[in-house]
């Protein structure tokens, strides 16, 4: 029986090696990209958080505060005016580490199927998250991007005991999803 189990799992390894399956590996952060912190709007960012440990994962040096908390202006360029007086202002700092900026968080649903008294039977949750990672120095190294994210779920309308859980639960893997997907766009920017 023993050796039957070994012909079977060199079979397996053998068919595995033979369609192409490999291990996805982690980002390839540019060496000189010294520490790394993500910063949010949100003081309880679930998203930033993960990230933040997902980048250390993939060989990042944190810095001090992983994950900060900032305002995000709209659009940076709009947001530098000259003063009224006519003084001059003193150029703004270099940060001094490398920034994943979390811009722009957004979640929604929408209903997809209505029964016949305009209540939801099917619902489309979606989620969106607009970034960028700049270098310490304030160059691009991956520009503003969105990622967006939708799954679908059913409710039963007569019966919304389970629902907000469904939620929850769908939510939770979204946001899991969107730091793989961020990771990805990560380093698809940093291959091209």
């Amino acid at each position: 029986m023993k050796p039957t189990r070994i012909l079977l799992l060199l079979a397996v390894a053998f068919a595995l090696a033979a369609c192409g399956f490999h291990l996805r590996k982690g980002v390839n952060l540019p060496a000189d990209l010294g520490p790394l912190r993500v910063v949010s709007s949100d003081r309880y960012s679930g998203l930033a958080e993960a990230l933040a440990q997902a980048l250390a994962r993939s060989g990042a040096i944190p810095a001090p505060d992983p994950v900060d908390v900032t305002a995000q202006p709209e659009d940076a360029e709009s947001a530098i005016a000259p003063p009224a007086d006519g003084t001059a202002q003193a150029a703004p700092q270099p940060a001094r580490f490398a920034t994943l900026n979390i811009r722009k968080v957004r979640w929604g649903s929408l209903p997809l199927s209505i029964d016949s008294r305009g209540r939801a039977q099917e619902l489309s949750l979606r989620y969106a998250v607009e970034f960028d990672l700049l270098r310490a120095d304030g160059s691009v190294l991956v520009p503003r991007q969105v990622v967006e994210l939708a799954r679908s779920y059913v409710t039963v309308p007569n019966n919304s005991i389970g629902t907000d859980s469904e939620q929850e639960i769908l939510a939770k893997e979204m946001q899991r999803d969107m730091v793989s997907s961020i990771m990805r766009r990560i380093d698809a920017a940093l291959q091209a």
